[in-house]
C-alpha cells in the first residue's frame, strides 16, 4: 500500500505541467478537462493551480468547473483559497475566492456528515454560478467590473449627450409638437435604435470581452419567485408613486406626449413603453450596469450607481426621486430571483400601469 501510494504521488507530481498548461490552453474543452483533472489530484499544488485560475477572466463553463473541484476538495483548498484572496489584486477573483471559502464554510458541517462522490457532487454544484442555493440572495461575481461598465454608459450614451450638449450651446430648444401617428412612428423607431446601441456596448464591454453567453446577463429561466416579487415589486413602485406624489405633482412622462390619444397611439405606445423599453433597459441597467458596479463595491453600491444612472437617464429631472426608487426595486428583483426576466416582467408591468393612466 505505501509503495502504490508513493507511485501516486509521483505520477499527480508529473502530471502538474501538463494539466497546468491545459488550463491555460486556448480550447475551452481543454480547459474543462484540465480544471476536472485538477480537481481529482486534491494536492496543495493542484489546488494553488486551480484557485490561481480564478483570478483569470474566463467563460462561465470554466469558472464553474474551476470552482466546483476547489469545492469537492473541501478543508483541503480552504487555506490556499484565503492565503490567495489576502493577496488578491483583483476585485472580481477576490469574488469568486469568497463565494467558494462561503460555500465551503457553509457545507462545512454537512459534508462532516457526506461522504463519497455524492457529497463531492452535491458541494459542487453548491459552488456553481447558475445554481445558487435557493435561499441565497447574493449575487453571483461577474468578471466585468466599474472601469468597463462607465466605458459602455459613456459610449453608448455619446450619440445623444453630444446633440444634446451642442443644442444647449446653440441656445435650440425642443420645439414643442402636437402628437402624431408619424411622430409616435419615429419615437418607437427611434427607442428601438437608440437603445440596440446601448445593448451593443453592454455586449461589447462585458459578453465580447470575457467570452460570455447570455446567461451572464441573467437570461436564465427564473425561479418561482418570480410569482410572488413582480406583484410585490409592483405594489411597491405604486406606494412610492403615491407618497411622491403627495409631496411633489408628478408630470406625465415626455416621452408619452409624442403618442396621439389614438388606436395607433396606444398600440405604438404599448410596443414601446411595455416592450422594448423592458426588454432593452433592464438588461443594460440591471443585467449589465447592476452587476458591473456590485462586483466592484457590493449590490447596495451597484444598486444605487445603476439605479441613478438609469433614473438621470430618463432626462426628466422631476421624475429622478421615484425612478430612482423603483431602480432600486428592481434591482431588489433581480438579486432575489437571478433572473432578468422578473425584472422585464416587473418594469412591463410598472409601465402596462402608465399607459393605462394615460389612457383615462
Amino acid at each position: 500500500m505505501e509503495q502504490h501510494s508513493g507511485s501516486g504521488s509521483t505520477t499527480a507530481a508529473a502530471d502538474l505541467p501538463r494539466l497546468a498548461a491545459q488550463l491555460n490552453a486556448a480550447d475551452e474543452a481543454d480547459r474543462l478537462r484540465a480544471a476536472v483533472a485538477l480537481g481529482g489530484l486534491r494536492t496543495p499544488e493542484a489546488l494553488a493551480i486551480l484557485a490561481a485560475r480564478l483570478e483569470v477572466p474566463d467563460t462561465w463553463p470554466v469558472v464553474e468547473a474551476v470552482m466546483g473541484a476547489l469545492v469537492s476538495a473541501g478543508p483541503a483548498a480552504k487555506s490556499t483559497l484565503e492565503r490567495l484572496c489576502e493577496r488578491s489584486e483583483s476585485s472580481d477573483a477576490r469574488g469568486r475566492l469568497q463565494q467558494v471559502l462561503q460555500v465551503l464554510e457553509s457545507t462545512g458541517e454537512a459534508g462532516a456528515a457526506t461522504t463519497g462522490h455524492a457529497g463531492s457532487r452535491q458541494s459542487a454544484a453548491a459552488a456553481r454560478p447558475g445554481r445558487r442555493p435557493r435561499s441565497s440572495t447574493r449575487l453571483d461575481p461577474v468578471p466585468w467590473g466599474p472601469r468597463d461598465s462607465l466605458l459602455g454608459v459613456v459610449v453608448a450614451q455619446f450619440p445623444e449627450i453630444v446633440p444634446a450638449l451642442l443644442a444647449m450651446l446653440a441656445g435650440v430648444t425642443a420645439a414643442s409638437s402636437a402628437p402624431t401617428d408619424a411622430r409616435a412612428i419615429a419615437a418607437v423607431v427611434g427607442t428601438l435604435v437608440f437603445d440596440s446601441w446601448w445593448i451593443v456596448w453592454a455586449w461589447v464591454f462585458s459578453l465580447r470581452k470575457f467570452h460570455l453567453g447570455p446567461s451572464a446577463w441573467g437570461f436564465r429561466r427564473p425561479r418561482l419567485s418570480i410569482l410572488w416579487l413582480v406583484p410585490l415589486a409592483l405594489a411597491a413602485t405604486i406606494v412610492v408613486d403615491l407618497v411622491y406624489g403627495s409631496f411633489v405633482s408628478l408630470p406625465q412622462s415626455g416621452a408619452m406626449s409624442r403618442f396621439p390619444h389614438t388606436a395607433a397611439g396606444l398600440g405604438l405606445l404599448v410596443i414601446g413603453a411595455c416592450v422594448l423599453a423592458p426588454l432593452f433597459e433592464e438588461t443594460f441597467f440591471r443585467g449589465f450596469l447592476f452587476q458591473g458596479f456590485a462586483s466592484w463595491r457590493g449590490a447596495f453600491w451597484g444598486a444605487a450607481i445603476s439605479s441613478a444612472l438609469w433614473s438621470a437617464g430618463h432626462f426628466e429631472p422631476a421624475l429622478f426621486a421615484p425612478l430612482f426608487v423603483d431602480g432600486l426595486i428592481l434591482c431588489w428583483v433581480f438579486r432575489r430571483n437571478g433572473s432578468i426576466w422578473a425584472n422585464i416582467a416587473t418594469h412591463a408591468a410598472i409601465n402596462v400601469l402608465a399607459v393605462l393612466s394615460w389612457v383615462h
